[in-house]
């Protein structure tokens, strides 16, 4: 490897950087930085879901995947012996069918009906949910924008 250093130009350079003013900081770091600082301050539980501690995490899914398979009576997942059990405290509840059987009588149901209907209706129904979904999208579009511009204009 070759040292060639050339100190005049070290000299020139360094003179020449000297005499570059000092650059400032944009005016919204500031608030940017206090935003992020004051985020971090808050407890885990105030913050987004993803942002919580992972054995938080664990607890929350462990918890709700008990509490669906209680109510739901276990019987996508769990052994006999636990379903058992989960029938049990299920017979201490409120009566509630189990959610999968609701849904499909739900759609036993729909798909009946749906047969008697005529084309032009199908498409009309399809029309009108494109025409909500488009709806939909453009007002959230909108309420982002209006929001985002409110924020800017805060900094």
């Amino acid at each position: 490897m070759c040292d060639s250093s050339d100190p005049p130009l070290e000299a020139l350079i360094d003179r020449k950087l000297r005499e570059l003013p000092e650059l400032e900081a944009p005016p919204t770091l500031a608030p940017r930085v206090m935003a992020a600082l004051q985020t971090r301050a808050r407890a885990w539980w105030c913050r987004a879901w993803w942002d919580w501690p992972a054995a938080a995490k664990a607890a929350f899914i462990a918890v709700a995947l008990a509490l669906g398979g209680l109510l739901g009576g276990g019987s996508w997942v769990l052994n006999q012996n636990v379903q058992m059990l989960s029938r049990q405290w299920a017979d201490k509840l409120p009566s509630a069918p189990p959610i999968e059987e609701a849904l499909w009588a739900w759609i036993g149901q729909l798909w009946t009906h749906a047969g008697s209907i005529s084309q032009p209706v199908w498409l009309t129904l399809l029309g009108g949910l494109a025409m909500a979904y488009l709806f939909c999208l453009g007002l959230g579009s909108v309420f982002v924008r209006v929001a985002l511009h409110r924020r800017s204009d805060r900094h």
